[in-house]
């Protein structure tokens, strides 16, 4: 059986949820279908970087870099419609454990799923 980008973000989103819910997260995502367009096309972004750059840390550089540029600014919550992100520390070492761990469930899915991706 082969996937598609589509397929693995949908799979790889559903371990950030399980995460969320198991960290005891304020803001679980909704689930998959009910999720804002922007939230799935961010996984799926996600999974094609993973597929590029398995450094989960290098993937932050990049992803932080780019939403400073498109005007995103730290905050609590990673709100798309408001531009807060969780993830824009100053350094990754000062990323919460959750993100750091979301970025670890997001490359394992990728990699496991490798052999089937297309």
């Amino acid at each position: 059986m082969q996937l598609d980008v589509e397929a693995a973000a949908r799979i790889a989103y559903g371990g950030v949820r399980a995460l969320a819910i198991e960290a005891g997260q304020a803001h679980v995502p909704l689930s998959w279908d009910k999720a804002p367009e922007w939230a799935r096309n961010e996984m799926r972004t996600e999974i094609v970087e993973a597929l590029d750059e398995p450094d989960a840390e290098a993937r932050w550089r990049r992803l932080r870099r780019e939403r400073q540029t498109s005007g995103w600014r730290y905050g609590p919550k990673l709100d798309g419609r408001e531009k807060t992100d969780p993830r824009l520390a100053e350094e990754y070492d000062r990323l919460d454990d959750f993100w750091r761990q979301r970025d670890a469930v997001v490359g394992a899915a990728v990699a496991a799923l490798l052999p089937w991706l297309r």
